[in-house]
């Protein structure tokens, strides 16, 4: 969680340089590339993050179907370790080993 909240402090850090030093948008009016992709990374990360809440929400109400759903909408996102071993424990919790 705390790699997750240093990595958004960066993005906005850079988001902000981006935007007073060339800005979102190079002279022809078109979206900066490397703005842009960093900017859908960071969102990838952001989404993954809250879908992985969600999941540990559901798995602390033993709802442990709709956990695995979240977990793996999070893993689309952005795969880490913990949401992998977080969705392994729902499908135990289920008595599901796929």
């Amino acid at each position: 969680m705390l790699s997750f909240l240093s990595d958004m402090k960066k993005a906005d850090y850079k988001l902000k340089q981006g935007a007073t030093d060339q800005g979102i948008f190079d002279n022809a009016g078109k979206e900066n590339s490397s703005a842009n992709s960093f900017a859908g990374t960071v969102n990838e990360k952001r989404n993954a993050e809250d879908e992985r809440l969600k999941g540990n929400e559901f798995m602390r109400s033993k709802e442990y179907q709709e956990a695995v759903d979240c977990y793996t909408k999070s893993l689309n996102y952005h795969e880490e370790a913990s949401t992998f071993s977080n969705r392994a424990m729902a499908y135990l919790r289920l008595k599901a080993y796929p």
